[in-house]
């Protein structure tokens, strides 16, 4: 840099640190000032930049006064101008320095006037980072939270001194998090500065409200940079400069200066250590009791999305769908976000976690890494355990017991890439409170790791607003007692406008005999012979005065009293018209109340992708198979409960779709197909349904084999040609009917499709099989959760009853020569086709009821299922908006009754399930037999029932977690708290498999077993043992009484699935 050059830059530096105290004292005065300071500044360094030979910089200075000139800047874009011209300063006096170094005559050079340091705190500054780059990235993370939240401080800094407390609470919660990641010393800044918001008992000291404005500036760069030395300083130069109201004591500075200089950052960068030790502590989610409220909530309502960012990228990395790289930048985004947000809720399991993922995504990125096929299974299933972790936070799943097996192999994912068997080196002593340490010893092949969920200190889920939970179930029980309340009043304003319907017609015809009267009082009088006397006292003949008797004066008064009620009938009709407008008026806020407090119990679809992609994941392992699934309509929300009460229907097809409907790879391969098959759910809302759709693409029903077993078993003649394919694939409702010949934990039992009807229709609903060419779709269609239904009341036998109007199509007045009868069974024809005719009645009452059906009744067509049936009713009452209420808890579950409803006149009537009543009518079966259990099958079909298993354990959380995992299965669950409790369900309900505990009260594990055993039918009940007691001699003294399979934890989900297949198969 030449002399002339070098000067410039120093006249500039000087220009602008010699504006700094100005620029202080005018932003506290007031911002117009400010910008006026602001706008010189820029204009004299603007030009010495350009004749120090930097242009560049000059343009900018440039632009930006250009920008001040002529309108009114806001308070906040002061600020900002300030903190960069700060900035800049500190930057050109750092380039003047190094110019003096390389400059021969440092003597023609204008002196700098640097800041001053305490000789107390000199120290040689370095501006190189000590830091790791896990740690740099650790501060940078934190940088950006800070710079989300500028909007915010900025606005408290302008409501100074007022919004005080709310400025100095911001600044001691940073704190907080700040000494959570190790920072103290940025712990101990923040809470100077929050000592040093002025109040109101302080007076308006705008000096340092000034003040308070640049401390972002300052430390940014100790942030971004690493902390180096040269940031710490700029930190404590600004701690003690001269214009704060109270100065910084040297001990103080000396604290804070080594504190700043040496961040306690916690080490936790796994992939770059040796193998370490786990235990729970490193999966917990315990959130600190630091964390705010306001944070807690952002990072649940952010979660989500970033651990479906995660699954979405992963799943098509994997797959080799889109583009990789920016797939894989996707997953480290996702993974990086994650992480940052956890570690400051110190939420260790998910930070842990996503830390490891970063790190393969990191190398995968920049080394270009390609994962095997196992580091790839184990990338997915660490990304359904994040998944699950954020679900639990929520309240919306059980906390993955396989979390801390995930992580300590992620740990060690490089020998999983190098198909070495990594060692496990998870601590078992740190998994249950009141047991001894263990080592964990390492089981054959068919040994499996458990974990006892209770004895690691579980963490409550944190469900936000749990009591606005209780607060919406009391609004929404109040909402339907005002509908109920509101139907009452209708009906009630009906029978008023009746009864002043009668009153207005005894008004006429008392009107008509009051003419009438009149008249013949007139006549009367008339008719009268006049007295003798034709002028009267007052001088007066009869034809110059009326002359009236008392029959005249009676008559007259009760005219009055008549006209009267007349009048105040019409005001009666004008208030029950003003009394039906506020009726309909308070129906239509009622009905506004029902939408938007059922619009808050509305969740996205989203919230289920987790468990509906784990289960396609676990049967395509379960049955060998490559599969992926698609959901389509993910955004679309959906009343919580109904999705909740659809997640194992959903299930249980998506289950039958990878083992029935995709091929095996040899298969797909031969008929030209990719190796993956593609299972897709669509969610969509029409009208008041939903509807949801589940098909796949592979081979479509096996036809041939149903047409076989509906043979074998009686339901079809041998012998009489193929069936349509639609009545074969109607047979697949049945209860107890499967194509295959084996029954397996996926599939062959024969009652999937059949609870996938039945709970279909509980919800009011129907489910129907759609084939198409060389596939089929198996499409749900379920109405909404509304607070009031419509129904149809109609009457049969002299009563009324309630039908939903959800699956009735049209109603016809008349079946008069549409009915005929064939093979016994009576039809409707409609249009181009036959329905069969049921009359209500007979299907109520039995055979009572007069055999030939009244042509002359009403008629109603509903759908059920794929078929159009046809109902027959005395009468067709009317059509209301009701509330279904159900019959209590203590009242036997009815067949064919949906609920009750309460009318207007008070009267209870019955909501018919026509679906259940009508099915049961077309079977022909009797009473008895349709008040058995759905769930039943004919004695001539294969083992139908549900394979059973009873987890005997006294941890209610174990329980819980381990029914959830073995229902989604498909399996039949059963759970005691202890041997005793074991041994009574077994007596009651015998199980095909029992997961048993060690140690319990009242009986134990092994004594348990020795029980089972003992039996004459026990000892072909497998039994596997889960403990934390994993040493030789524990394993021997189960080995002794007999059990089959012993369990360590932790216990991995896929190992123990292959133990209970093994078992069960």
């Amino acid at each position: 840099m030449s002399t002339q050059s070098q000067a410039s830059l120093d006249a500039a530096v000087e220009v602008m640190q010699a504006s700094t105290g100005e620029l202080l004292e005018a932003l506290g005065e007031s911002p117009a000032l400010a910008a006026d300071v602001v706008e010189a500044v820029l204009d004299n360094a603007a030009m010495l930049l350009d004749m120090a030979g930097m242009p560049e910089l000059g343009a900018q200075c440039l632009a930006r006064q250009t920008a001040l000139s002529g309108r009114d800047v806001p308070a906040a874009e002061v600020f900002e101008l300030a903190r960069w011209l700060c900035e800049l300063s500190d930057s050109l006096a750092e380039q003047s320095l190094e110019g003096e170094d390389d400059t021969a005559d440092v003597n023609c050079l204008a002196p700098v006037d640097l800041p001053q340091q305490s000789p107390t705190l000199f120290i040689e500054a370095s501006a190189e980072s000590t830091l790791s780059e896990p740690h740099q990235r650790t501060l940078q993370d934190l940088w950006q939270e800070i710079e989300s939240l500028q909007t915010e401080f900025d606005e408290l800094l302008l409501g100074l001194p007022e919004s005080a407390d709310d400025y100095a609470r911001m600044l001691r919660d940073l704190g907080e998090s700040c000494s959570y990641l190790g920072l103290h010393g940025l712990q101990d800044m923040m809470d100077l500065l929050a000592d040093r918001v002025p109040h109101h008992s302080q007076g308006h000291e705008q000096a340092p409200i000034a003040m308070l404005g640049l401390w972002q500036a300052n430390l940014r760069p100790y942030l971004m940079d690493g902390a180096p030395e040269t940031a710490c300083l700029k930190l404590l130069d600004y701690l003690e400069d001269s214009r704060w109201s109270e100065s910084l004591a040297p001990a103080r500075s000396q604290h804070l200066l080594r504190a700043l200089m040496s961040p306690e950052l916690p080490e936790e960068e796994l992939g770059e250590q040796t193998p370490q030790v786990l235990c729970e502590v490193d999966v917990a989610l315990d959130v600190s009791d630091e964390v705010s409220l306001e944070v807690m909530e952002a990072f649940l309502q952010d979660a989500p999305a970033q651990t479906r960012s995660l699954h979405q990228a992963l799943s098509q990395l994997v797959s080799g769908a889109g583009e990789g790289s920016e797939l894989v930048r996707q997953a480290q985004r996702a993974s990086h976000t994650l992480k940052g947000s956890a570690n400051l809720l110190g939420l260790k399991g998910v930070a842990n976690l996503s830390h490891a993922l970063e790190a393969v995504f990191d190398e995968w990125d920049e080394q270009g890494l390609r994962p095997s096929p196992a580091l790839q299974d184990l990338l997915m299933e660490a990304s359904d355990c994040v998944s699950a972790m954020v679900d639990y936070l929520l309240g919306r799943d059980e906390l993955p017991v396989n979390r801390l097996v995930v992580l300590q192999a992620l740990t060690n994912w490089r020998e999983i890439q190098d198909g070495i068997e990594p060692e496990a080196t998870v601590d078992a002593a740190h998994l249950a409170d009141d047991e001894p340490a263990a080592d964990l010893v390492k089981e054959s092949a068919q040994a499996l790791e458990v974990i006892n969920p209770e004895a690691v200190h579980a963490p409550v889920p944190v469900v936000v607003g749990e009591d606005d939970d209780s607060a919406y179930e009391k609004l929404l029980v109040l909402t339907e007692e005002m509908s109920i309340n509101n139907v009452q009043a209708r009906e009630l304003h009906k029978r008023l406008q009746l009864t002043s319907g009668g009153i207005s017609d005894q008004d006429r015809r008392l009107s008509q005999r009051r003419t009438e009267l009149e008249m013949l009082v007139t006549g009367r009088s008339q008719a009268r012979p006049q007295r003798n006397e034709s002028i009267d006292e007052h001088g007066l003949d009869p034809l110059e005065m009326d002359r009236y008797d008392e029959l005249h004066r009676s008559t007259h008064q009760y005219f009055e009293v008549v006209a009267d009620v007349c009048e105040l009938n019409r005001k009666l009709q004008s208030q029950l018209l003003q009394m039906d407008a506020l009726v309909r008026q308070q129906h239509r806020h009622i009905d506004q109340l029902q939408h938007t407090l059922l619009a808050r119990q509305r969740v996205p679809v989203s919230t289920l992708t987790g468990r509906l992609q784990r289960c396609v994941r676990q049967a395509s392992r379960m049955t060998g198979k490559h599969a992926s699934l698609v959901i389509e309509g993910e955004t679309l929300k959906v009343d919580r409960e109904l999705l909740e009460q659809l997640a194992g229907p959903l299930m249980h097809l998506l289950r039958n779709a990878v083992d029935h409907g995709i091929e095996s790879a040899e298969r797909r391969l031969e008929a030209g197909k990719t190796l993956e098959g593609r299972v897709e759910i669509v969610f969509e809302q029409t009208g008041r349904f939903l509807d949801v759709r589940v098909q796949d693409d592979g081979g479509g029903l096996d036809l041939a084999a149903i047409q076989s077993r509906a043979e074998a078993r009686g339901l079809l003649p041998a012998g009489h040609g193929r069936a349509s394919p639609e009545q074969l694939a109607q047979l697949l409702w049945l209860p107890g009917f499967s194509s295959r010949e084996e029954v397996t934990q996926v599939s062959g039992r024969g009652i999937g499709l059949d609870a996938v009807k039945y709970t279909a229709e509980l919800l009011g609903g129907s489910a129907r099989c759609e084939l198409e060419e060389n596939t089929c779709a198996w499409q749900l269609r379920i109405p909404v959760k509304e607070i009031t239904q419509y129904m149809l009341l109609v009457e049969a036998g002299g009563r009324t009853f309630a039908l939903p109007t959800a699956s009735i199509r049209q109603a016809l007045p008349t079946a008069q020569g549409l009915l005929r009868e064939m093979s016994g069974q009576w039809l409707l024809s409609v249009g181009n086709e036959l329905c069969p005719y049921y009359s209500l009645a007979k299907v109520l009452y039995g055979e009572a009821v007069d055999q030939v059906p009244d042509e002359t009744q009403p008629v109603l067509l509903l759908e059920l299922g794929d078929k159009l049936v046809a109902v027959g009713a005395e009468r067709l009452l009317t059509g209301e908006q009701l509330v279904a209420r159900s019959p209590g808890k203590l009242a036997p579950q009815l067949f064919g009754l949906l609920g009750l409803t309460i009318l207007g006149d008070g009267s209870m009537v019955p909501i018919l399930n026509l679906n259940e009543l009508l099915t049961a009518s077309a079977d022909r079966s009797g009473m008895a037999e349709r008040g058995r259990s759905r769930m039943a099958a004919p004695s001539s079909g294969p083992q139908i029932r549900r394979q059973r298993i009873l987890v005997v354990d006294d941890s209610l959380s174990v329980r819980s977690t381990l029914k959830q995992l073995l229902q989604d299965m498909g399996f039949e669950v059963e759970t005691a708290s202890d041997g005793v409790d074991a041994m009574e369900k077994q007596r009651v309900a015998p199980a095909h498999l029992m997961l048993v505990d060690m140690e319990m009260p009242r009986m134990d594990g092994l004594e348990l077993t020795r029980h089972i055993r003992q039996q004459p039918t026990g000892n072909d009940l497998p039994i596997v043992m889960l403990t934390s007691r994993s040493q030789e001699k524990h394993r021997q003294l189960a080995q002794k009484v007999g059990v089959s399979a012993y369990a360590t934890k932790p216990y991995d989900e896929n190992a123990l699935i292959d133990t209970i297949q093994r078992f069960l198969r």
